[in-house]
C-alpha cells in the first residue's frame, strides 16, 4: 500500500512511522514523569478521585484516537497528540494501578491535580493550535460548501439585493 494520496503528497508508511516515533518521544517520557511524580509525592487519601469504568474506556479510546492522529501530515500535530495522550495515559494507568482512583498530589487552594491533568490541558491547547495550522496548510482539501459558508453567501446575497445602505461591514476608507 503506497498510502493516502492528497493534492501534494502521500501519507506513506515511512512518514507515518516518523510521526509515530515523534508521538512516542513526547508521550512516553511525559507519562513516565507523571507516574514517577504520583509514586514519589505523598497524596492525602482524601485526594484520590474515583474514575468509573466508562471513564477508563473513554480514556483508552481517546489514546487510540491520539495514536491515529499520526496519520495526518504534520509532525507538530503528532507531538501535540503525544502530549495529549501522555495526560490521558498517566491518569488511566494510575486509575488501573489504584483500583479506579487517581491520586492528586498537587494542591493549590481548593484544587487538587496531577501532572497528567496539566499535560491533558496543554495537549488540548496544542492540538487546537496545530490543528488550525494543519487546516490552513491544507485548506484546499476542506469542503467549500459547509453550512456557515452557505449562511454567509445567503446574507451577502441579501445584502447585495437590498442596496448599498445595508452593508454588514463598512468599506475601507469610507469613514464609518
Amino acid at each position: 500500500m503506497r498510502g493516502i494520496k492528497t493534492a501534494r503528497r502521500t501519507a506513506d508508511s515511512r512518514n507515518v512511522r516518523t510521526r509515530l516515533w515523534m508521538f512516542l518521544a513526547a508521550a512516553v517520557p511525559l507519562t513516565a514523569a507523571d507516574l514517577a511524580t504520583k509514586a514519589l509525592v505523598p497524596t492525602d487519601p482524601g485526594l484520590y478521585h474515583p474514575r468509573s469504568g466508562a471513564w477508563q474506556l473513554g480514556s483508552a479510546a481517546l489514546v487510540a484516537l491520539a495514536v491515529a492522529f499520526c496519520r495526518l501530515p504534520s509532525r507538530l500535530f503528532a507531538v501535540a497528540a503525544g502530549v495529549f495522550a501522555a495526560g490521558l495515559a498517566g491518569n488511566l494507568l494510575s486509575a488501573l494501578a489504584h483500583g479506579g482512583a487517581v491520586p492528586n498530589p498537587f494542591v493549590a487552594g481548593p484544587l487538587a491535580f496531577t501532572l497528567s491533568d496539566v499535560l491533558l490541558v496543554a495537549g488540548v491547547a496544542l492540538l487546537g493550535t496545530t490543528g488550525m495550522r494543519l487546516a490552513l496548510r491544507h485548506r484546499h482539501l476542506l469542503p467549500t460548501s459547509t453550512i456557515p459558508v452557505r449562511i454567509v453567501r445567503y446574507v451577502r446575497g441579501k445584502q447585495a439585493s437590498s442596496g448599498p445602505n445595508h452593508r454588514l461591514r463598512p468599506e475601507h476608507g469610507s469613514g464609518d
